[in-house]
């Protein structure tokens, strides 16, 4: 397996090398475009990134048999977090990065990717 990821990573090293800052940019970004959407569908599944279900959620207690939408809704986890304005996608000539950034540039919890 290291064997084929090694001769992977030279293939497209060599393909990488030839392409100018503006074209590797753009690559980069669809890769990361790519890597964002497989991971909005990984959270929609409920799998984690080894593949197992998350722990489903604790029953909820029946308070005073009221009603509404909040105590109706069985909702998925995470709903939120794999919207784009969660999930974010940075991409540079050098770089790619999917996670979570805080507003200020400094991330919070991210997957980078430094390409040489």
């Amino acid at each position: 397996m290291s064997d084929d990821l090694k001769a992977l990573e030279q293939w497209a090293s060599v393909l990488f090398a030839q392409l100018d800052p503006a074209q590797r940019r753009k690559v980069n970004l669809q890769v990361a475009q790519d890597l964002r959407r497989s991971q909005q569908q990984r959270i929609k599944s409920q799998m984690t990134p080894e593949g197992i279900t998350y722990t489903p959620r604790k029953p909820r207690k029946d308070i005073r048999g009221k009603k509404g939408r909040i105590k109706r809704q069985k909702a998925a986890m995470y709903t939120k977090l794999r919207t784009y304005t969660h999930l974010k996608v940075k991409a540079d000539v050098n770089e790619i990065a999917v996670g979570f950034f805080w507003t200020h540039g400094e991330n919070c919890a991210s997957a980078s990717v430094w390409l040489e």
